[in-house]
């Protein structure tokens, strides 16, 4: 149910609603401002207050275009919503914030949104992944995964270049994680006595930042996002690129870079549609989200890093 609820207030929201309902019936619904058919007798509705200027038409075309893009989500919320009434718990109500020990309970409503975007994104292009980073900063903008937005694409580039030295050294990122923490070091070290004690120092930092990711996020899932990531910047090191990890990426705004990771074979046309549909909601979202740098008055600006609630 919560999955239905998510998508319905991100209708509510994309179409400045009063409310956005799914209903069942054999006929469209009478006497509503706008509604399209989702299939199988449901219909997403919505509803406007009596003070909306909102045009009819240009209304059902929107909601249209909004299920276009978000279709599977729309269909596992119908599924959800038509399930059997002893499945369901009479009169239980729903929060309209999530706990306080959420990850996003201290997210402003643009991230939030833009999470919730993402994972329907992400299930509509049947990918493990889907998040969004720019060219340059570190931030990672959003993702469908709220745990990757701790992390920075820094981490990402830190754990590609540690791999890529590994391999060059006939070592492997992923056996060396699964040592206990001191006998990584002694690993790490051996693997590189050729190497300058600078550089040495230099890939035991990288090997400190995955580990610090990975305790949050499956170290075989971050090294696919690490990939990603690299490669969205254009600087994955061939020695990198598999048949364990897929990527379909798709630019926007000028800067951005929306990513779909996969963790197996995929197709590119089923990825790229769902991209050209959902792309023109995640582009209004992303591009309304708060700035997190501080000003920088013409001195270095340091990123503020997203804070987990204590």
């Amino acid at each position: 149910m919560d999955e239905a609820h998510r998508f319905l207030e991100m209708i509510r929201r994309e179409m400045k609603a009063s409310d956005a309902r799914i209903e069942l019936g054999l006929m469209p619904p009478a006497n509503v401002f706008a509604s399209v058919e989702i299939g199988h007798g449901a219909f997403l509705v919505v509803h406007f207050d009596g003070t909306s200027t909102t045009d009819v038409g240009a209304s059902r075309e929107k909601l249209s275009g909004l299920l276009a893009a978000f279709r599977e989500a729309a269909e596992e919320a119908a599924s959800a919503l038509s399930a059997p009434l002893g499945t369901i718990p009479l009169g239980a109500t729903r929060s309209s914030h999530p706990p306080s020990h959420h990850p996003l309970s201290h997210s402003s409503n643009a991230e939030t949104a833009l999470t919730e975007a993402l994972q329907a994104l992400q299930a509509l292009a049947k990918a493990e992944i889907a998040l969004v980073i720019d060219d340059t900063s570190p931030e990672i903008w959003g993702s469908s995964d709220p745990e990757l937005l701790y992390h920075s694409t820094d981490d990402a580039m830190a754990s590609a270049r540690l791999e890529a030295r590994l391999i060059e050294r006939d070592g492997a990122l992923l056996p060396l994680l699964k040592l206990p923490a001191p006998e990584r070091r002694a690993r790490l070290t051996q693997l590189t006595t050729e190497l300058s004690a600078s550089e040495v120092s230099s890939l035991l930092r990288q090997l400190e930042r995955v580990e610090h990711v990975t305790e949050d996020i499956e170290p075989a899932r971050w090294r696919r996002v690490a990939h990603a990531i690299a490669e969205a910047r254009g600087v994955l090191p061939e020695a990198l690129r598999g048949d364990d990890m897929h990527v379909h990426l798709k630019p926007f705004a000028g800067i951005y870079r929306a990513i779909l990771v996969y963790g197996s074979a995929f197709s590119e046309l089923h990825a790229e549609g769902a991209l050209v549909r959902a792309l023109p909601f995640i582009e209004k979202l992303v591009t309304s989200l708060p700035p997190r740098d501080p000003a920088s008055g013409g001195a270095k600006v340091a990123v503020l890093r997203r804070l987990r609630r204590v």
